[in-house]
């Protein structure tokens, strides 16, 4: 309240500095264990596990 009066007065209003929101560092084992969800779904086909680790990693890359 008192910052919108004063910003009508014309006055400077003080502004708090913008706050960064820490990131949250994926482990290998969110990876992991993601992967192995996407193993799963696929059937339990076995011979893409690279696949699957990478669409993991691209998943929690596209969440950033």
């Amino acid at each position: 309240m008192a910052q919108e009066t004063a910003a009508k007065m014309g006055k400077a209003v003080p502004q708090e500095p913008a706050r960064e929101t820490p990131r949250h560092e994926v482990t290998d084992e969110e990876i992991r264990q993601r992967a192995y969800e996407i193993y799963l779904d696929r059937g339990a086909a076995p011979s893409f596990e690279l696949d699957d680790w990478i669409q993991a990693e691209r998943e929690f890359r596209l969440k950033e």
